[in-house]
């Protein structure tokens, strides 16, 4: 029977980079306790060949074949998850050793609201997902670091697809205007495996609107420039029409000087 250390030095030496619900699907295989496997998907090599099936490059395949392949260990997810994602952020004070009443201000804003129509609860459940499956869990507000890690006078160059535009589901594209995950679950349909850029993981519904109000209100920089990144520069008024802008910049261009 393996002891705590030999499953810690396990974990910690075993590190698996997850990217795609194809490494999700590796990861499962190979996890286990006391030599038993409790592995989620099942591949069968194919008749006459020597590859392996590859798992479901969609989402609902994806939960299909893991989640409701072995209910034990993803009940013991599930039941982490609600308890970790009942967690709420808020400061307290040391006083002679002794810790005040808990409080908050405007600086645990970001925690409260994470991402548009985003909670606390989908925060910690997403990062409690990510440690269980992947080992760790990483975000940042992308953006703000830049401008923090440059010198005073230094440029910050920022530069995005805006979701409505035509290209803004990549590979995705143009089915991402019905929805992100319809757009990622039917190119898993059609070409066997998950795009390269996906939505929620690696792409994500920014708007032009959003990136201007950020760039024009950053308390550490001043705005230097912003256009449409691949439109020529008779067509940079664009940025100031509501809605349009949203459709036309395609890719939006912002430059930023460091106070």
């Amino acid at each position: 029977m393996a002891g705590p250390v030999s499953i810690l030095r396990s974990a910690l030496v075993k590190q698996r980079s997850i990217t795609s619900l194809e490494d999700y699907a590796l990861a499962l295989n190979s996890f286990t306790f006391n030599a038993v496997p409790y592995g989620g998907v099942t591949q069968s090599l194919v008749y006459g060949d020597d590859t392996v099936e590859r798992p479901s490059g969609s989402l609902t395949g994806m939960a299909q074949s893991a989640l409701m392949s072995n209910g034990v260990v993803f009940a013991c997810m599930l039941v982490r998850q609600l308890v970790f994602s009942a967690v709420r952020f808020s400061y307290q004070r040391m006083i002679n050793g002794r810790g005040s009443d808990l409080w908050g201000d405007l600086s645990l804003r970001i925690l409260d609201r994470p991402w548009p129509g985003g909670t606390t609860q989908d925060l910690l459940a997403r990062m409690i997902q990510d440690s269980d499956l992947a080992g760790n869990s990483y975000w940042t507000r992308f953006g703000d670091e830049l401008v923090r890690v440059t010198r005073p006078g230094g440029l910050v160059v920022v530069s995005y697809t805006n979701w409505l535009s035509p290209w803004g589901g990549h590979e995705c594209s143009p089915w991402h205007y019905l929805g992100g995950y319809a757009a990622t679950e039917r190119y898993g349909r059609r070409y066997g495996h998950p795009p390269k850029n996906q939505y929620g993981i690696g792409l994500f519904p920014v708007s032009v609107a959003a990136g201007l109000r950020w760039a024009r209100r950053h308390p550490a920089a001043d705005l230097v420039e912003a256009r449409p990144r691949y439109l020529p520069g008779w067509a940079r008024p664009v940025l100031r029409l509501p809605g349009l802008r949203e459709v036309v910049t395609w890719n939006l261009w912002l430059v930023l000087r460091r106070r």
